[in-house]
C-alpha cells in the first residue's frame, strides 16, 4: 500500500491525513484513525490546481492537497487505467474546436504541469437577438471518407489534411487515415504550442471516427484512456476502449513516443 501524506481541506478548516491506495482500497487516516475507506474503482480524482485534488467516492466529496504529486499522481493513474473499458455519461463540457482547449492543455514530455488559465468573464452586454427559426436546417449527413471528415472538423485550424491519407505536421506528428481507422502518431514534446497541437490532433482523430461527439465527450475518451488533457502526463500509458462501433488504443511513452489509434469495428 502506497502512502501519501496530505492535507484534507474543507471551506472553514484543513487536517493533516495519509492517503493511503493499494490494489482494492482508497484509505485516508489521521492521526492513527480511519475517516474513510473506499473501494478503488469507485473512486475518482480530478485535478484542480497544482498538487491539489477534488477526491469523489460513494457521494463522498473533499479537498486534497498532495506534497508528492508525482508519486500521486502515478498512484491515481492506475485507477484510471483499470477503467478504460467504460465511456463516462456525464462529460465535462470545456469550449473549443477539437477536445475543449480553452484552458491551457497538457505538456507532454517531462518537466512542471503547465498552470491551468481561468477561464475569461462572461460578457452581459444586453443585446438584440433576432427570432430563432422554427425549423432547424437539416445538416448535410457526414462523409464516409475519415480524410475528409477530419477537414470538416479541422476547418480553420491549420491542421487540414486537404484529402491527403498521410500528413505530417513538422518534425513531431504525423496523421494517417485509411478506410476505416485514423492514426495519430507524436514526439512528446515540453513545447506548449507543439503539445497542444498534438492533443488537437488527437480531438480531431476522434471527431473523424465519430462526428456525433462533442468536444466534452472527445476529451472524455482521452480522459478514459488516462489521457490527462489538464496536466502533465509523466507516466506510461498502455491502453484502449471501445464503443458499439470504434476501438480506442493509446500508447504512450513520455518524452519518447505516442500513438493513437481509432478504427471502425
Amino acid at each position: 500500500m502506497r502512502s501519501f501524506p496530505a492535507q484534507l481541506e474543507t471551506t472553514d478548516h484543513s487536517l493533516d491525513v495519509v492517503v493511503r491506495i493499494d490494489d482494492q482500497t482508497v484509505l485516508i487516516e489521521s492521526a492513527g484513525d480511519t475517516l474513510g475507506s473506499w473501494d478503488r474503482t469507485a473512486c475518482s480524482f480530478e485535478r484542480t490546481a497544482r498538487g491539489a485534488y477534488r477526491f469523489a467516492a460513494d457521494g463522498d466529496t473533499i479537498g486534497l492537497r498532495v506534497a508528492d504529486e508525482a508519486g500521486f499522481r502515478g498512484a491515481i493513474q492506475l485507477i484510471r487505467t483499470e477503467k478504460v473499458s467504460i465511456l463516462p455519461k456525464t462529460l465535462m463540457m470545456v469550449g473549443a474546436a477539437a477536445i475543449g482547449t480553452a484552458v491551457t492543455v497538457a505538456t507532454l514530455g517531462s518537466g512542471e504541469a503547465p498552470a491551468v488559465a481561468a477561464p475569461p468573464e462572461a460578457d452581459v452586454t444586453t443585446t438584440t437577438v433576432p427570432p430563432l427559426p422554427t425549423t432547424a436546417p437539416t445538416p448535410p449527413p457526414p462523409s464516409d471518407d475519415l480524410a475528409t471528415r477530419w477537414d470538416e472538423a479541422a476547418a480553420g485550424t491549420g491542421m487540414e489534411l486537404d484529402g491527403r491519407a498521410t500528413v505530417v505536421f513538422g518534425f513531431y506528428l504525423s496523421v494517417v487515415t485509411t478506410d476505416d481507422s485514423v492514426i495519430v502518431e507524436a514526439t512528446p514534446t515540453p513545447d506548449q504550442d507543439q503539445s497542444e497541437q498534438i492533443m488537437g490532433a488527437l480531438g480531431l482523430a476522434i471527431a473523424s471516427i465519430d462526428p456525433s461527439l462533442e468536444p466534452g465527450d472527445r476529451r472524455a475518451v482521452l480522459a478514459t484512456l488516462g489521457l490527462d488533457v489538464y496536466g502533465d502526463n509523466r507516466y506510461p500509458l498502455h491502453t484502449s476502449t471501445s464503443t458499439e462501433t470504434i476501438e480506442y488504443t493509446l500508447d504512450f511513452e513520455p518524452g519518447e513516443s505516442l500513438r493513437f489509434t481509432a478504427v471502425e469495428r
